[in-house]
């Protein structure tokens, strides 16, 4: 981890440290800002957050509870490594939830929320044209949770949530590797499936905003398998790519 170029956390009005550390390793997850299996260093963070090693600790073994993090083989903490058929199962999983959610908010968004959620997609366009993969995949977080959250539910909301720290180390895989050999990952697919949700929003119709969200799903998970099978035909089912990108926080509060 010493390899990542961490910028200091600014805290927001009564955040707490255990709070502030939760909520930025929580999206740093979900982002996809952590490989499969990358370990994490209590000092390390320690010193980038600028606090005593306690609160880290507190924060890793909530984290561990939410089962985002799990314990390797020396005991220390670490992202997980999901099988083939784990990564099917979470997909399933993910489409029977986010769609459910994506039908309640059908009937429970506001305008303010439709704005933003369209506002999102511009901006993911943007990041995509400027090449900016983590600026992509953090908007991609927001549009999807801003979309689940308009259902009013915060028990779904949670659940999902849950989902997507599993979820969130895998979805970079494709695009990491993919860049590492000069190639293009077409991100038209899951745009399309984005403003079709909008769409979807904004008329009030349940079958194409469910649809549009589910489909974005499949194919996320489409793209990720046929990346990792080749790798796993020698029977190594947990087998994940060894990238060295450099990974980077992005630590503002909201």
């Amino acid at each position: 981890m010493d390899e990542m170029d961490v910028q200091k956390v600014a805290e927001t009005p009564r955040e707490t440290a255990h709070a502030r550390i939760y909520r930025v390793l929580k999206e740093a997850l979900i982002s996809g800002q952590y490989r499969p299996g990358q370990a994490i260093s209590i000092r390390f963070l320690a010193e980038q957050f600028n606090v005593s090693a306690t609160p880290v600790r507190e924060v890793l073994k909530r984290l561990e509870s939410d089962h985002a993090l799990v314990k390797g083989s020396n005991r220390a903490l670490m992202v997980p490594q999901l099988s083939i058929g784990e990564l099917k199962d979470l997909c399933s999983i993910r489409i029977a939830t986010e769609g459910l959610a994506t039908e309640m908010a059908v009937h429970r968004i506001t305008e303010r929320e439709l704005d933003k959620v369209s506002w999102l997609c511009q901006e993911m366009d943007t990041a995509l044209q400027e090449a900016d993969t983590n600026g992509y995949l953090r908007l991609n977080w927001e549009f999807h949770r801003t979309v689940y959250a308009s259902a009013k539910t915060e028990l779904a909301l949670g659940i999902i949530e849950s989902l997507w720290l599993r979820a969130g180390p895998y979805l970079r895989l494709p695009v990491l590797a993919a860049s590492q050999t000069g190639k293009h990952v077409n991100r038209s697919h899951s745009m399309q499936c984005h403003y079709t949700c909008v769409d979807g929003l904004r008329r009030g119709d349940v079958k194409r905003a469910r649809q549009a969200i589910e489909d974005d799903i499949r194919g996320a998970s489409k793209e990720l398998l046929n990346h990792l099978l080749p790798q796993t035909e020698s029977g190594v089912d947990r087998m994940v790519p060894q990238l060295h990108e450099p990974l980077v926080y992005h630590l503002s509060p909201k």
